[in-house]
């Protein structure tokens, strides 16, 4: 079995500063609903356990978060069985109850501010993580530390995946996304480098050491989540010049039935993940 090896790290934010003032003339857009409806399911759990975040976007200046109270949330089965999340905390929306299947189809519903909301996605599952191991690798002519680590990818099936990583020393998480369109069948290699750049942080930047605690996360996705966080992926990197692309809409699977022309931001994933947890030697 031949062993494909990816590189997965975080996005880099850019920034650079001019002498120049620019004055631009932002519009306030009205707010839209932003669903973060990702349901994961942790092997060897019941999985019973899920929560749905909602909240309402704010203009370019303002900072604060308005989370969406008062909401009715629910998921159904394509069997009909019905989950109905509840509101615990504002904006946040928990069930115990919850049912996952692989490959069952899930309706999402929503009711905020006397319109409806309304996602279908399936449960897509993934393959187990082999093996976890470390080197140093050559990275840009510099020597790197690395943690890496092993999945076969199933043959014939077109698999998407997602990939989170998680250092003791660090806040937030890295990501990464990949498709099997070249290696299906393969045993995948993928290598974990933890040096990466957030502007105006006060996080700790530097190479992996003895001791430090990685959580590793490996998610199936769905096609269409992959495309759309491409685009999103595409969206976070720095302009390229003056002749650069517009962006692409980076709309998710969530649509607005009452009022179709306020379509809502965010997605409703439903994912299988796989979880291990490797102290670096």
């Amino acid at each position: 079995m031949k062993t494909i090896s990816i590189y997965f790290s975080l996005l880099l934010l850019v920034f650079t500063s001019c002498d120049d003032v620019v004055n631009i003339d932002l519009k306030d857009n009205p707010p839209k609903l932003v669903i973060e409806a990702l349901i994961n399911w942790e092997k060897e759990t019941t999985g019973n356990e899920q929560t749905i975040f909602l909240r309402e976007s704010t203009s370019f200046f303002k900072e604060e978060i308005i989370n969406a109270t008062g909401a009715t949330v629910s998921v159904t089965h394509e069997n009909g069985s019905v989950f109905n999340f509840t509101e615990t905390n504002p904006g946040e929306y928990n069930t115990t109850e919850f049912i996952p299947e692989i490959d069952a189809t899930y309706t999402l519903s929503i009711t905020y501010k006397n319109e409806e909301y309304t996602a279908v996605e399936k449960m897509i599952p993934v393959v187990p993580i082999k093996r976890v191991d470390q080197r140093i690798e050559d990275i840009a002519d510099e020597e790197i530390p690395v943690v890496v680590f092993y999945f076969d990818d199933p043959e014939t099936d077109k698999n998407f995946y997602l990939v989170n990583y998680l250092p003791d020393f660090q806040e937030k998480k890295s990501f990464g996304f990949g498709r099997d369109e070249f290696q299906d069948g393969n045993e995948i290699e993928i290598i974990l480098d933890s040096e990466y750049i957030i502007p105006d942080s006060d996080e700790e930047i530097r190479d992996f050491a003895s001791g430090d605690i990685i959580e590793i996360k490996l998610f199936g996705i769905s096609r269409q989540f992959h495309d759309y966080f491409n685009i999103l992926a595409e969206q976070a990197e720095p302009n390229t010049g003056p002749f650069s692309l517009a962006p692409a809409a980076a709309n998710g699977n969530c649509i607005n039935i009452t009022n179709p022309q306020n379509r809502p931001l965010g997605y409703f994933r439903l994912s299988e993940v796989d979880t291990e947890i490797y102290t670096y030697r």
